[in-house]
């Protein structure tokens, strides 16, 4: 299941489970002592930047809003050295002046393209966004209280995780090389963007409890227009199925994808 994918990538679990939350009460809370001391070896200003990235948009910039600039580079720097953190590079080129001599406006000029970062597995993404902000509840022997906010906040996490496994789908399906397919810049941001054999391919991946309707598709189609692309495939993935009206309108362009056929693919 998806569900455990996203949670147990890299971290042994010894039981077997049909509902991911009893797996996680039972192979991570259960076991706070030990599971305590994974990362043990972080400092207070590295466990603050992975806190924020894993709840965050995963903008490079993130952390030097709560950490000065060079500690922050500092601990950039561990992270990325410890194999914890990754870059995914901006696909954004820098704006080209039109004329020798234009000028571009404040803001034009104050504005940085901007990477982003990502963890290297599930479960660190996991740890760091529930684990470690609250390891003082656990250790209390409070478990309770933190599934809640896993169970709570499973559906927002889970998203991205959805995300980077459609990703791997379309790798899969355009036999790709390139790990980074997202898009974004000041103005817009895409799921899955990128061309292969002279196509452009443009998708969106929503983990929601609820089906993906038109109105997906349109805006999807809106930012590609605001970059002057007419894709040649859109994908649409999604959790919970798709509406009637983007069912009738399957065809060789649109593909939808849903979590069985993504699921399938994964168990090749």
């Amino acid at each position: 299941m998806l569900k455990f994918h996203f949670v147990f990538d890299e971290y042994e679990t010894y039981g077997s489970y049909y509902d991911v939350f009893e797996a996680i009460e039972c192979e991570i809370l259960a076991k706070i002592d030990n599971v305590l001391t994974l990362y043990g070896g972080l400092s207070d200003d590295e466990t603050r930047v992975l806190i924020k990235l894993a709840r965050s948009d995963r903008k490079w910039l993130n952390p030097y809003k709560i950490l000065p600039q060079h500690t922050a580079s500092n601990v950039y720097a561990k992270l990325l050295t410890r194999g914890i953190l990754k870059i995914e590079k901006s696909r954004e080129r820098p704006r080209i002046k039109l004329y020798k001599n234009e000028k571009f406006k404040k803001a034009q000029r104050r504005y940085k393209i901007e990477d982003k970062v990502y963890f290297a597995s599930n479960f660190s993404r996991f740890y760091f966004r529930f684990i470690a902000p609250n390891a003082e509840i656990l250790s209390s022997g409070n478990i309770k209280s933190v599934k809640n906010i896993i169970i709570n906040e499973f559906l927002e996490y889970a998203s991205y995780g959805f995300e980077m496994v459609c990703a791997w789908y379309l790798r899969q399906e355009f036999n790709l090389s390139s790990e980074a397919l997202s898009y974004w810049d000041k103005e817009v941001e895409i799921d899955m963007l990128f061309s292969v054999n002279g196509m452009m391919v443009a998708a969106e991946a929503k983990y929601k409890n609820k089906k993906v309707c038109k109105n997906v598709l349109n805006i999807l189609l809106n930012k590609c227009q605001r970059l002057n692309i007419v894709p040649d495939f859109v994908y649409l993935f999604s959790k919970s199925g798709f509406s009637n009206e983007l069912e009738s309108m399957k065809n060789a362009r649109l593909k939808l994808i849903d979590l069985e056929k993504i699921s399938s693919i994964l168990k090749e």
